[in-house]
């Protein structure tokens, strides 16, 4: 696939858009800071690889919203998960735990209390899984937040190869429910598409699965903090906790915040 700028401004040009070189040079330069990557204003290697990766859903990069910040009016939310067994490659369980651990990931950083039902009359938010696309395309889409209660709607696509890896290497091929899942809360809280190196970036990042910085500030802006308290530390074992470190090179020191690291000889 050529996607020289020189050809984008044809092809375009072919299909009755009125455009110059320059205008598509602009065009490329502000996707590729809204990305992140080098601005060139050229389709360069990482800018082509970003164009046709896989997107977190079928919104646009920028998305045209209110300047009201749009949140439901109560922090109880419900939600739904209409056909649990059609994600390929999960089990309904797993697929109903992939959307339990996505809701818990934004009520752990601002003011919301989720809640599951297996009532759709009774739902907030109803997630079904059906085809959108071809795979690696756009894995799913969501309602926005409007400030009022209407129920609204999310989908998975059916054709993807789901997995459940939340915090861990994701196989290849596969896509991990859990993350888009988290994106897709995002949206379906109100939150539009947000910079790069953030949870709500367009596109899917397997190094991404929990609410970032930008996340965070978004989501207190219409909710607050947290509503349930922080969970506790884990108690440690009797004999305490073992940390095994491999590879060569000296070690100088190392820092486990909220533990006490010894060294044993």
């Amino acid at each position: 696939m050529n996607l020289d700028t020189p050809t984008v401004a044809e092809h375009l040009r072919r299909n009755g858009f009125h455009v110059t070189a320059g205008i598509v040079d602009a065009a490329i330069a502000a996707y590729q800071s809204w990305h992140g990557l080098e601005v060139t204003g050229e389709i360069d290697g990482p800018t082509a690889r970003t164009i046709l990766a896989p997107r977190s859903c079928g919104h646009p990069d920028v998305m045209a919203v209110s300047d009201n910040l749009a949140k439901w009016p109560d922090p109880a939310i419900r939600y739904h998960v209409a056909n649990p067994g059609g994600f390929p490659g999960l089990t309904s369980e797993q697929a109903v735990a992939a959307f339990g651990w996505a809701w818990d990931q934004w009520a752990n950083v601002c003011g919301i209390a989720p809640e599951y039902t297996t009532n759709p009359a009774k739902a907030h938010v109803v997630i079904e899984c059906a085809r959108i696309d071809r795979p690696g395309q756009v894995l799913a889409w969501s309602e926005l937040a409007d400030g009022t209660a209407r129920q609204k709607g999310q989908r998975y696509d059916a054709a993807e190869a789901w997995t459940l890896h939340q915090g861990a290497s994701v196989p290849r091929q596969k896509i991990d429910l859990g993350r888009v899942a988290a994106h897709e809360i995002g949206h379906v809280l109100g939150i539009p598409h947000i910079a790069s190196g953030n949870l709500l970036q367009p596109l899917y990042d397997p190094a991404i699965w929990t609410p970032q910085a930008g996340d965070v500030r978004e989501a207190r802006e219409r909710y607050g903090p947290p509503l349930r308290p922080a969970a506790p530390p884990p108690e440690p074992p009797a004999g305490g906790w073992t940390v095994t470190l491999e590879g060569t090179g000296n070690l100088t020191n190392v820092v486990v915040p909220g533990f006490r690291v010894t060294r044993i000889a």
